[in-house]
């Protein structure tokens, strides 16, 4: 070990002052990057990301969006639980 450890240092830099520049930027959102429900509890909750490939032979294409189809159901299903239980902010209503 040659550094210096410091705790969190981590969700500082690629979290914390990202929220904290947006605010001071005014902006809507900040995008922490696909992945990691260690995200939720620091303000950062889960929204869909999308992709854009080209596959070009048509067999690995069907079988590629067969499993998306499939595969988009759960990540509903997940993206609502992480939503409702998991969220650090308060509901309205």
């Amino acid at each position: 070990k040659n550094g210096l450890n410091v705790k969190h240092l981590h969700f500082e830099v690629c979290y914390y002052q990202a929220l904290d520049a947006a605010i001071e930027l005014g902006l809507g959102k900040v995008e922490a990057g696909a992945q990691g429900e260690h995200k939720i509890q620091r303000g950062y909750l889960p929204t869909l990301t999308y992709s854009a490939h080209y596959i070009k032979d048509p067999r690995f294409r069907t079988v590629v969006k067969d499993f998306l189809k499939q595969e988009q159901q759960q990540i509903d299903y997940t993206l609502d639980v992480l939503n409702q239980e998991l969220s650090p902010y308060k509901k309205s209503g």
